[in-house]
C-alpha cells in the first residue's frame, strides 16, 4: 500500500502489524455471540418475562375444551355374496373416494341433521351473542382455527375497533348481511327436514326432527344424508332410445322444492343459523389416518359429553347414510326394471307373432333355409372360376410358344415336349445314332459310308421330333378352344340361375330383417329380465361401503394447551424475539471496540486501551492518580502505549509525538499528560506543548496558571524559559496556552513554531503536542509535517467508525506518519464480555498484578 509508510513507521510495520489469525475457521464465532447476547442479558430477560407472563395469562383466561374422536373405516367395494354386479356400486378404496366422503362428512346436510339433532342451534356455544349496542353484530377473525379461537379468548377484553385497526379481525356482519350471504349461495347445502321445528326448544333438550327416531341403543341413527323429501324424486329417467319417449327434466332438490322455502324461512326465521354452523364446522376435523383408508371423526366443545355425543352422531349417521341411500337406489331401480321388462315380453310376442306369418306368406321353412338354386349358384360359380383360371393357364403357355417361334428359338424345353414319350424316344434313337457316329467317325473317317448313313436317319429323326412338337402345339390350342367354349356354357348356365334365385332372395332379405329385430328384442328381454331377479335378490344383502372402526370415548383431558404449554411457547417465542433484538441492535452498534474494528474500519493497529476509571476526576486529575497509583490498570495501559511509541522505530525513535482525535470529548488531552507523567517518572524528559489553542485544558488538567504561554512565545515576547512552566510534582515540563491567538491557523503554520519544536526535539526525549480534533478544524492537519509519529485518540464503544475513518482519511491527506489508534475510556466489564482476547479482556481478571 502506499501510504503504510506513513501508517506505519519502518520498524512498527515489521513489529505491530496484526498476525493472520489462524485460530477460527470462516463463519460465526459462538463465543462472540454468547457474548453478545449476555451483554444485552437485561434487555432478553426483560422481554422474555413479559412474553411469558402474557402467554401465561393467555393460558389461564382460556376456556378449556374437549376432543372426541371416532373412526370410520372405508371398505371400498362391499362383499358379493352372490357373485351379482350391484346396482349402487360399492366405492373404489384409494385417496380420492376417501377425500370425496371427508367432504360429504362435512357436507352442509349432514351437519344441519346433527346439529338440529342435538339442538345445537340453540347452544351457547355456537349461537353467536349479541351484545347490547351491537345488535346483529359477529366479528370474524382473520386467523384460520384453532388460532382463531386462541385470539378470540385472549383478546376478549380489547375493543374490536382495536382488533379491526390491526387486521386480526374483518368488520363485523349484521343480521341483514347474513341473510343475503346464504341467500346468494345457491350451492350451499341446505338445513335438513324439521330444522325449524328446534329452534325454540331451551338450549341442551334434543329435538328429533321430522321422520327421525331418537337416537338410543334400541334404535338405528337415519343417515345424515337421507332427506325424506328428496327420495322420492327419481334417480333415473325413462330412456328415449328404449322407448322412444322424452326424458324427463332432472330437478335439483337442493335448489328446488319444499327445501328452498325451508331454507329461506329458516334463514329469516334465525339469522345467525349459518355462523351457528361455521362454529360447528370449526370445532369439526375429519381427516384420514394416516395412508390409510380410516378416516376420523373428531369434534371439539367445552362440554366433553358433548363433543363425544356429536362425533359419534356423525360418524354413525354417515354409515347408516351409506346404506339407506343403497336401498332407495336398489328399490327405485327395480321398480323401473320390472316395468321394463313387461314392456319387452309384449315387444317380443308381437315381433315372433311377425316372423312366423311372414314366413306363411312367402312359403319359407324354418332352420336351415339355403335351397337347390343356391347350391347350384355356388357349384357354378366354382366351377366357373376354376375353368376362367384354367384358360387363363393355357392362353399364356400358347402365347409363350408363339413368341419362342417368332423369335426362331427352340421349343424342345417346353414342359409338354420333354413330357411326350414320343419325342423322348426319337430323342433316345438320336442319341445312339450320334454315338454310333462318333465310333466310326474315330475308326474309318467323316466320308466312310456307313458314317453318311446314320447322318441321314438322323435327319429323319428332327424331323419326326418337329413334326411331333408341332403335333403338341396343335393339341394345345385345341384344348383352349374347348376350355373357352366350356366358360362361355357356365357362363350361360350361372346367369339363369342367378334369375332363378331373384325372387327368394327378396322374400329372404325381409325374413332377415324380422328375425334379427326379433332376436335383438329377446336378448335386450332376457338382459332385462336378468338384472331384474338380481336386484330384488340384492334388496336383501344390502351392506353399506363404511363401518365405525371405533366409537368416540369421553374425553378426560382437554385438548387445548395447558398453562405449561403456553409458558413454554411463550417462553421461547420471547426468547427468540429478545435475542433477535440483541443481536439487531448489536448489528445496529458503530463504535469501535477492538483491533479488529480499528484495523477493518480506519485500518490502523491498536496500540493500546486506556480503561475508564471513575476516580480520575477534577479534584484528582490523571498526574495525581498515576502518582498515587503507578501500579494500576490505568498506569499500565498508558505504559503499553508509551512502549508502542518507543518501539516504533528502534534505530531512531520518535520523540515529536502528536496526539489527536476526531472529536472532542474522547480523552486526547487526558492521554497527553497520562503519556507524559509514565514518561517522566522512567528518568524522561518530557515537553508537552498545549496547541489546542482553541479550547486549551491542560493548564486545568495539571493545575498551573502560567505567567506566559506558547503564544506569547512565538510573538516573542517571553524567553522560553520564561514560557516553559516544570510541573511541581511530576517534573513534567508544560508549554501552555495563556492567551488566545487571534488567527491559529497562521500561529501554527509558523516557521517560530516549528523552530521551536526543532529547539525541543534536541533538548527533550519526548516531545507531546496536545492538538485539536482532526474534524471542524485543520489545526492538527497543519501540524503533521513536524511530527515524527502521530497518535489518534478515539473513545470506546461511543465514536462511531465513520466518523473516526474521516478523521483518519483526513490525517493520510495532511501525510501524517500514523502510529496507530488508542481506545479510551474502556469500560473494562463490558469489554471482557465482548471476548475479543485482548489485553483488555484481562485488565479484571489478573487484578493481583494491578494496584488499584
Amino acid at each position: 500500500m502506499a501510504d503504510d509508510q506513513y501508517r506505519y513507521p519502518p520498524q512498527n510495520q515489521v513489529a505491530y502489524r496484526p498476525a493472520d489469525y489462524e485460530g477460527e475457521a470462516d463463519g460465526p464465532n459462538l463465543g462472540q455471540l454468547a457474548a453478545t447476547l449476555w451483554r444485552r442479558k437485561a434487555m432478553i430477560i426483560g422481554i422474555v418475562v413479559l412474553g411469558t407472563g402474557l402467554a401465561g395469562l393467555a393460558g389461564l383466561s382460556m376456556t378449556k375444551k374437549y376432543t372426541a374422536k371416532a373412526m370410520v373405516v372405508v371398505q371400498g367395494q362391499s362383499s358379493n355374496v352372490v357373485n351379482m354386479e350391484q346396482v349402487a356400486a360399492g366405492l373404489d378404496a384409494n385417496p380420492t373416494t376417501v377425500e370425496t366422503q371427508i367432504r360429504v362428512l362435512q357436507s352442509a346436510p349432514v351437519v344441519d341433521r346433527v346439529m338440529t339433532r342435538l339442538n345445537l342451534f340453540n347452544d351457547e356455544e355456537f349461537r353467536p351473542s349479541v351484545e347490547e349496542g351491537e345488535e346483529g353484530q359477529v366479528l370474524v377473525f382473520t386467523l384460520p382455527e384453532p388460532w382463531s379461537g386462541y385470539l378470540a379468548t385472549a383478546t376478549s377484553f380489547v375493543p374490536n375497533s382495536w382488533l379491526i385497526a390491526t387486521g386480526l379481525a374483518k368488520e363485523p356482519l349484521v343480521a341483514n348481511e347474513l341473510i343475503q350471504m346464504a341467500t346468494l349461495d345457491q350451492g350451499a347445502p341446505l338445513p335438513a327436514a324439521g330444522a325449524g321445528d328446534g329452534l325454540s326448544a331451551a338450549p341442551g333438550d334434543a329435538v328429533p326432527d321430522a321422520g327421525m327416531p331418537a337416537l338410543s341403543a334400541e334404535a338405528p341413527v337415519e343417515p345424515a344424508g337421507a332427506l325424506p323429501d328428496v327420495q322420492a324424486a327419481p334417480i333415473a329417467t325413462a330412456d328415449p332410445v328404449m322407448t322412444g319417449e322424452p326424458a324427463a327434466p332432472v330437478t335439483d332438490p337442493l335448489t328446488s322444492g319444499p327445501y328452498g322455502e325451508q331454507f329461506s324461512q329458516a334463514l329469516a326465521a334465525d339469522p345467525y343459523r349459518e355462523v351457528a354452523r361455521s362454529k360447528f364446522l370449526r370445532n369439526l376435523t375429519v381427516a384420514p389416518e394416516g395412508r390409510s383408508f380410516v378416516i376420523g371423526v373428531s369434534f371439539t366443545s367445552e362440554s366433553p359429553d358433548k363433543a363425544a355425543r356429536v362425533a359419534n352422531l356423525l360418524a354413525e349417521s354417515y354409515v347408516q347414510s351409506q346404506i339407506d341411500q343403497k336401498r332407495l337406489t336398489t328399490d327405485q331401480a327395480g321398480d323401473w326394471l320390472g316395468q321394463r321388462v313387461e314392456e319387452l315380453r309384449k315387444e317380443l310376442e308381437q315381433i315372433e307373432a311377425q316372423v312366423q306369418q311372414y314366413q306363411i306368406d312367402h312359403n319359407l321353412t324354418s332352420g336351415n333355409r339355403t335351397d337347390l338354386t343356391d347350391l347350384q349358384l355356388t357349384n357354378m360359380n366354382q366351377q366357373l372360376l376354376a375353368a376362367q383360371a384354367q384358360q387363363a393357364g393355357r392362353e399364356a403357355r400358347l402365347q409363350f410358344v408363339r413368341e419362342l417361334k417368332a423369335k426362331g428359338q427352340p421349343l424342345d424345353t417346353l414342359p409338354e415336349v420333354l413330357a411326350s414319350p414320343l419325342v423322348l424316344q426319337l430323342r433316345a434313337q438320336e442319341s445312339d445314332l450320334e454315338r454310333q457316329e462318333g465310333e466310326l467317325r474315330a475308326t474309318f473317317g467323316a466320308k466312310h459310308p456307313r458314317v453318311q448313313l446314320i447322318a441321314t436317319e438322323k435327319e429323319k429323326l428332327r424331323h419326326s421330333v418337329n413334326g411331333e412338337i408341332e403335333r403338341i402345339i396343335a393339341n394345345m390350342e385345341n384344348e383352349a378352344q374347348v376350355n373357352a367354349a366350356q366358360i362361355a356354357v357356365l357362363q350361360e348356365q350361372l346367369g339363369q340361375a342367378q334369375g332363378k334365385s331373384g325372387e327368394g332372395m327378396v322374400a329372404e332379405v325381409g325374413l332377415r330383417e324380422l328375425e334379427r329385430e326379433a332376436q335383438s328384442t329377446k336378448q335386450l328381454y332376457e338382459s332385462f329380465l336378468q338384472r331384474y331377479k338380481e336386484t330384488r335378490e340384492q334388496q336383501q344383502i344390502l351392506d353399506s361401503d363404511a363401518k365405525l372402526l371405533s366409537a368416540a370415548q369421553r374425553p378426560v383431558d382437554p385438548s387445548t394447551p395447558g398453562l405449561p404449554i403456553f409458558l413454554a411457547v411463550g417462553f421461547v417465542a420471547s426468547s427468540l424475539l429478545g435475542s433477535m433484538g440483541a443481536l439487531l441492535l448489536e448489528r445496529m452498534d458503530k463504535g469501535l471496540r477492538s483491533a479488529e474494528d480499528v484495523e477493518r474500519h480506519l485500518g490502523l493497529l491498536r496500540v493500546g486501551l486506556i480503561p475508564q476509571t471513575k476516580e480520575i476526576t477534577a479534584k484528582r486529575p490523571a498526574w495525581r492518580f498515576l502518582k498515587d497509583k503507578p501500579l494500576s490498570v490505568f498506569a499500565e495501559s498508558v505504559r503499553g502505549v508509551g512502549t508502542a511509541i518507543r518501539f516504533a522505530d528502534v534505530d531512531n525513535p520518535p520523540r515529536v509525538i502528536l496526539v489527536t482525535s476526531s472529536v472532542p470529548g474522547e480523552g486526547k488531552s487526558t492521554l497527553v499528560q497520562s503519556l507524559a507523567v509514565i514518561s517522566a517518572a522512567a528518568d524522561h524528559r518530557v515537553l508537552v506543548i498545549d496547541l489546542d489553542t482553541r479550547r486549551p485544558v491542560q493548564a486545568k488538567n495539571f493545575g498551573v496558571e502560567p505567567a506566559n504561554g506558547v503564544v506569547e512565545l512565538l510573538g516573542g515576547e517571553v524567553s522560553f524559559e520564561d514560557a516553559v512552566v516544570q510541573h511541581p510534582g511530576t517534573d513534567v515540563d508544560l508549554l501552555l496556552v495563556r492567551r488566545r491567538p487571534t488567527n491559529p491557523a497562521a500561529l501554527l503554520e509558523s516557521k517560530k513554531l516549528k523552530a521551536l519544536i526543532e529547539e525541543a526535539r534536541g533538548t527533550y526525549d519526548y516531545v507531546i503536542l496536545d492538538t485539536p480534533p482532526v474534524l471542524g478544524v485543520n489545526d492538527a492537519l497543519l501540524l503533521c509535517p513536524v511530527a515524527d509519529t502521530v497518535v489518534f485518540v478515539t473513545q470506546w464503544a461511543e465514536t462511531k467508525h465513520q466518523l473516526a475513518h474521516n478523521a483518519v482519511q483526513a490525517l493520510r491527506g495532511a501525510r501524517a506518519k500514523l502510529l496507530g489508534a488508542v481506545l479510551t475510556q474502556v469500560d473494562v466489564k463490558k469489554h471482557k464480555r465482548y471476548g475479543y482476547g485482548d489485553a483488555g479482556e484481562y485488565y479484571g481478571t489478573y487484578t493481583k498484578y494491578y494496584s488499584d
